[in-house]
């Protein structure tokens, strides 16, 4: 729990607001699309959140985003999506009052309270997530994640964690306004010859970390942390957790995206899950 104190104005008045509370996070689902493209079928992945389901689809002759095999091929809002998973990476939702911009200075106030809190003023450390929620809902905003920070201790990018003591001001008051573990959330992209069959897929540290590895001249282990900025990084999916390392013929193998402009394999931080 924290206390915070936001200002705002009405009728001319200021008023001030006194609270306490923890960001607000809200979990993401995943699902898939099946396309029916000629001879070729393959999936498709989309993620959203409990706020913005995606709708069902109405013509399923070149795609269907729910089961047809148990409901056959009329889809329903009703219907879950096609290998729907709940809850596998979470983000501070776009709702929480300090994701605002009350005051009407162009930064939101979570910026602004973390700036007060440290003496300068700092930007874009949250950064709002879109994503496509499905074939035909087009793009939309699902919540915030936020950047990675740099400690000069490990002299690494990293996710603030709870238990961890830290010299760095800036990491010391992200872990005392956000209250909760955070976690790396990595971006992939599928390892296909034809472009319009990628897929794009976003997973969490404590998932990818269980199946994610590198060809280290012809031998596939686990990447250590020091090795991810400089090997390309695989994972087979679906996850096999028996045998992580050799793909079968239902599996898709995925690369994990490198961030060029910041030299870094990590797309961002998200709210560790307690699930």
């Amino acid at each position: 729990m924290k206390s915070l104190l936001l200002f705002t104005v009405f009728g001319g008045f200021f008023i001030n607001f006194a609270f306490s509370q923890v960001l607000k996070i809200d979990s993401v689902s995943r699902y898939n699309c099946q396309i029916n493209n000629n001879l070729n079928n393959y999936l498709k992945t989309f993620f959203f959140v409990n706020q913005l389901r995606p709708d069902s689809i109405l013509d399923t002759t070149h795609a269907h985003c729910h089961d047809v095999s148990y409901y056959g091929s009329t889809d329903d809002v009703s219907y879950p999506r096609l290998n729907e998973k709940s809850s596998v990476f979470s983000l501070w939702s776009k709702t929480d009052i300090l994701f605002f911009d009350i005051d009407n200075n162009g930064s939101i106030d979570i910026h602004d309270t973390i700036s007060e809190k440290i003496g300068s003023e700092v930007k874009n450390i949250f950064i709002p997530m879109s994503l496509n929620l499905g074939l035909k809902e087009g793009t939309r905003e699902l919540g915030y994640y936020m950047n990675l920070v740099y400690n000069p201790d490990s002299y690494q990018f990293e996710c603030p964690v709870q238990h961890e003591t830290y010299h760095n001001n800036l990491l010391n008051v992200l872990k005392s306004i956000l209250g909760t573990d955070t976690e790396m959330l990595f971006k992939a992209d599928e390892v296909y010859s034809e472009l319009e069959r990628k897929d794009m897929f976003y997973i969490s540290q404590t998932d990818v970390e269980k199946i994610w590895f590198i060809n280290d001249n012809g031998t596939k282990r686990a990447p250590t942390s020091t090795e991810l900025n400089r090997y390309n990084v695989y994972f087979n999916w679906p996850a096999n957790l028996e045998d992580p390392y050799t793909q079968s013929s239902t599996q898709r193998l995925f690369k994990l995206e490198r961030n060029l402009k910041k030299q870094r394999l990590a797309y961002g931080c998200v709210p560790v899950l307690n699930n």
